[in-house]
């Protein structure tokens, strides 16, 4: 977070408890909290006056969107396969780069794979590629059973799933107009 995301998010807690809000608090909760994405930690707020009447402090905060992240990334179908038996010279880089994905997707964003996949090299290794297809893979897979056993709610897709009541197949990504 910035400093100025920081006297927002005070911002908000003020509005609930009638806490001051000086320069020197500011400074406090930016070293307590300023590694935390803003909309976690607001969304954190949020959770934390309607469900305590704790005095609310950084360490709630915190506790609350180590949740937040831990869900996502329990909800994630991302699976970490072991590095290839070719690819054990570049562990490190593998290592680095399956971090990076961890983090990505627990702060609620997408792997970053275009960023990270060439590990500061022109072309991307062939450990980059097939962890990435790998996943590719197995998302799309996990996305089709997904769809394949949700009810039916409209016509079916080629795919075997079923089309939402707008015409998209989930599972393939692919429209139809209504008939």
């Amino acid at each position: 977070m910035t400093r100025d995301e920081v006297v927002d998010l005070l911002t908000l807690i003020s509005a609930r408890d009638n806490r001051n809000i000086g320069q020197i608090t500011v400074m406090a909760w930016l070293g307590d909290v300023g590694d935390l994405d803003f909309d976690d930690a607001a969304r954190a707020v949020g959770e934390h006056f309607r469900e305590s009447t704790d005095w609310l402090m950084p360490a709630h905060i915190r506790r609350i969107v180590r949740r937040y992240r831990d869900e996502r990334l329990a909800n994630s179908d991302l699976a970490i396969p072991p590095p290839p038996p070719t690819g054990r010279e570049r562990e490190g880089e593998y290592r680095d780069a399956l971090k990076a994905i961890r983090q990505h997707i627990g702060d609620g964003q997408p792997p970053p794979f275009r960023a990270i996949e060439a590990a500061g090299h022109s072309v991307p290794s062939a450990v980059f590629r097939e962890t990435r297809d790998d996943l590719a893979a197995r998302r799309k897979s996990n996305a089709l059973a997904k769809a394949r056993d949700a009810e039916p709610t409209g016509e079916q897709c080629d795919c075997g799933a079923y089309r939402d009541p707008d015409g998209i197949c989930r599972a393939c990504q692919t429209w139809t107009a209504s008939s």
